[in-house]
């Protein structure tokens, strides 16, 4: 997941994102998180 959104002004990368940020919103378990161990 990109760390800041200044890099990605293209629109394309801009909907990824967004899909990105609405796929982690979702109500998941912490474990099943990529490098979230807790």
């Amino acid at each position: 997941m990109p760390a800041m959104p200044g890099s990605a002004l293209d629109t394309k990368s801009m909907t990824v994102g967004i899909s990105d940020l609405q796929v982690l919103r979702r109500p998941v378990h912490p474990g099943n998180l990529p490098g979230y161990d807790k």
